[in-house]
C-alpha cells in the first residue's frame, strides 16, 4: 500500500506509550481496536479500562473490540476475563472481547493441557491499536511492566488517503476507516474476531466461534497483500512511503515474514548460493530500490534464538556471499544484557534462558559451521543495558545506498554516505524473529520503506519524515547498548560457547572481545583447550538438552 499522506510519531519511553494509548482511547469517535497477548491487572491497566468506559458512555456511536490470546489471557488470579467482564456486561454489543485460540490448541493432546502449558505451544501475538484512522503499532503488551520499565517500540501512524490495497481488492468500506493501514487492520481484526471465542455478557462464559470456515484464511486470500501490485514510479515521484503487511501464521501455511526476510537477506545453503522461495513482497521491495545496495543491517530482539534460515542469511550477507550485497554488510545484533533479559531473576529453567539465548546466538553467528567454515567478520553483538529495566524492543533496520557509493563505504563501520542518497527501511511489528515466532505463533507487522528520488535532489517532506524517524531509532539502538562481542577476524578452534561462557565463567582471553558487564571469575583466564578439558560429558549433555528445549519450545 502506498501512503501519500502519512504522519509518523515514534515514541521513546513506555510512559509515552501509555499516555498515547489513553489519548487514542479518549479521541476515538467510531472505532477502537486493542490487540495484545494479554491485559494486565495493575492500576495502570485498570485506568485504561476506565478510559474505555468513559469513552463508551460519552459516545454512543463508538464500538470497541479487544483481541487477546485464548490461553495467556485466561490465567492468573485475576485474568483478563475478570477485568473485562464488567465492561462487557455494561456495554455489550458495542464492546466485544475476543480470545483467539491458535489452531494447534483446538484438538488433543494440546487441548488437554493447562493454559500455562498451552502458551508454550502457540499464542496469538499481534500487538496494535486502531483508533478511527490512526494506528499505534508496537510489540508491547497491555501490562504494567510495558508501561513503566520494559523498553519496546511504539509508532503512531496516521494516513488519511484511501487507496485500493491491490488491483483485485474491493473498494475500501467507508465504515471501517479511511486510511489504508487502519483499513487493513480493521478487516484483519474482524476476521480474527470471527475465528475467536467471544466473552458473553452476564455469565462470563466464552462462546465458541460462530463460523466453521477460517475467516482469517479467507481474508488473506481476498487481500493477498504479500504480493501487491507496485508500480515503479518515475524519478520525480519515486520517494513515496510504501508499507507491506507481513503475516506469519505457520499453522495456516502463511509465512510472509519468513519468506520476506530470508529473501531480502538472501539465504546461503551448503556454501553455495541457493535462492530461497521468492517472496513477492521482497520482489516488490527490490523494484522500489533500483540500483541500491544493502550496506547495513540492524536487528534488535529480546530473544536471540534465531531460526537457522535467518542466521544463515545474516552470516551470508555479513560475509559478502549474498546476492543482496556485493560486498560484506555491517550487521549489528542488539539484545538484552543478562540482567535486562525478560527472564532475569527467574527460577529453575527460566533462570538459564538469558544465558542460553546468548549461547545460541554465538553458536549460530560467531562459530564456524560445515557450510561456512569462516567466521563472519562484520557481525557485531551489542547488549542493551539500563539498570532496573528489561528489553522487549524488536525490529529490523536495513540501510541502502546507491551502487556508485561503494567507494565511500566502510564495512567496518556504519555507512556514512550522503544522507540524500541513504535510504533506511524497517520492519515494525510483534515478531521476535525467533523459532517460535516463525514456527508456532501468529505474528503481524509492516515493512516500511521509501525509494530514493533522483540524484542530487532531496527526498520529499514525507520521505524525510520517515528517514528522520529511522535514523533516530538507529542511533538510539547504539546509544543504549554496549559492544559485547566485536566482529571476529580469526577463528577460535574447539571453543565451546556454553551457559558458563555467557555467565562470564571460563571466557577465553581475546583482545577483540568486550567482557560481560557481570564480573568474571578467576577461570576467565583459561585457554580454549583448558576450558574444553574442564567440560565433562554430563555438562555437555546438560547444554544439549537445554539447547534443544530452547529451539523446540521457546
Amino acid at each position: 500500500m502506498e501512503l501519500d499522506q502519512i504522519d509518523i510519531v515514534a515514541h521513546r519511553e513506555p510512559e509515552d506509550f501509555y499516555n498515547e494509548l489513553r489519548r487514542l482511547i479518549a479521541s476515538a469517535q467510531h472505532r477502537l481496536v486493542l490487540s495484545a497477548l494479554y491485559l494486565g491487572s495493575g492500576h495502570k491497566e485498570q485506568s485504561l479500562l476506565q478510559e474505555v468506559s468513559s469513552a463508551l458512555e460519552s459516545n454512543q456511536k463508538l464500538s470497541v473490540l479487544f483481541i487477546l490470546d485464548h490461553s495467556r489471557a485466561r490465567r492468573g488470579e485475576k485474568s483478563s476475563i475478570d477485568l473485562l467482564a464488567p465492561l462487557v456486561d455494561k456495554f455489550y454489543p458495542r464492546l466485544q472481547v475476543c480470545f483467539y485460540q491458535m489452531p494447534q490448541l483446538k484438538s488433543a493432546p494440546y487441548s488437554w493441557l493447562p493454559f500455562w502449558l498451552q502458551e508454550v505451544v502457540a499464542v496469538y501475538h499481534c500487538k496494535f491499536c486502531v483508533s478511527d484512522d490512526t494506528v499505534l503499532m508496537t510489540g508491547a503488551n497491555l501490562s504494567h511492566d510495558y508501561f513503566t520499565d520494559r523498553q519496546d517500540r511504539y509508532w503512531t501512524i496516521q494516513s488519511s488517503l484511501s487507496v485500493r490495497l491491490t488491483a483485485d481488492s474491493p473498494p475500501l468500506s467507508p465504515d471501517v476507516g479511511a486510511g489504508p493501514l487502519a483499513q487493513y487492520l480493521g478487516e484483519f481484526s474482524q476476521a480474527i474476531a470471527k475465528d475467536s471465542w467471544l466473552l458473553s455478557p452476564g455469565d462470563r462464559q466464552l462462546q465458541p466461534p460462530s463460523v466453521s470456515v477460517c475467516a482469517l484464511s479467507a481474508f488473506l486470500k481476498q487481500h493477498p497483500l504479500h504480493s501487491p501490485t507496485v508500480r515503479h514510479q518515475p524519478h520525480g515521484d519515486s520517494d513515496k512511503v510504501v508499507a507491506f503487511p507481513l503475516v506469519q501464521h505457520a499453522a495456516l501455511g502463511v509465512e510472509q515474514e519468513k519468506d520476506f526476510f530470508v529473501h531480502m537477506l538472501h539465504q546461503r545453503q551448503h556454501g553455495n548460493r541457493a535462492p530461497h522461495r521468492r517472496s513477492d513482497t521482497a520482489a516488490a521491495t527490490e523494484a522500489r530500490l533500483p540500483n541500491m545496495q544493502l550496506r547495513q543491517v540492524q536487528l534488535c530482539t529480546p530473544y536471540t534464538n534465531f531460526p537457522k534460515s535467518l542466521s544463515d542469511a545474516l552470516r551470508s550477507v555479513a560475509s559478502g556471499s549474498s546476492a543482496t550485497a556485493e560486498a560484506p554488510v555491517h550487521v549489528q545484533i542488539i539484545g538484552p544484557a543478562p540482567e535486562c533479559h525478560g527472564f532475569a531473576g527467574g527460577k529453575g529453567f527460566k533462570e538459564e534462558l538469558p544465558y542460553l539465548h546468548e549461547a545460541a546466538l554465538h553458536a549460530d553467528l560467531f562459530s564456524p559451521t560445515k557450510a561456512d567454515p569462516t567466521t563472519p567478520v562484520n557481525i557485531e553483538w551489542r547488549q542493551y543495558l539500563r539498570p532496573g529495566w528489561t528489553l522487549h524492543r524488536k525490529g529490523l533496520w536495513l540501510g541502502f545506498s546507491p551502487d556508485e557509493d561503494q567507494a565511500t563505504y566502510d564495512a567496518a563501520a556504519p555507512y556514512q554516505g550522503d544522507a540524500k542518497h541513504y535510504s533506511w527501511a524497517t520492519y515494525l511489528g510483534s515478531s521476535n524473529f525467533g523459532e517460535r515466532s516463525w514456527r508456532r505463533d501468529l505474528e503481524l507487522g509492516f515493512f516500511f520503506l521509501e525509494a530514493p528520488g533522483p540524484a542530487k535532489q532531496p527526498p520529499t517532506n514525507l520521505a524525510s519524515a520517515l528517514q528522520r524517524v529511522l535514523r533516530s531509532e538507529s542511533h538510539d539502538l547504539v546509544a543504549t547498548s554496549h559492544v559485547h562481542l566485536l566482529p571476529h577476524h580469526r577463528q577460535e578452534e574447539n571453543l565451546r560457547y556454553t551457559v558458563d561462557h555467557a555467565r562470564g565463567v571460563g571466557r577465553p582471553v581475546d583482545d577483540e572481545r568486550v567482557p560481560l558487564m557481570s564480573t568474571p571469575t578467576a577461570a576467565a583466564t583459561a585457554t580454549p583447550a583448558q576450558l574444553a578439558a574442564k567440560q565433562g560429558r554430563a555438562q555437555r549433555l546438560h547444554i544439549r538438552v537445554l539447547g534443544w528445549l530452547l529451539r523446540s519450545v521457546l
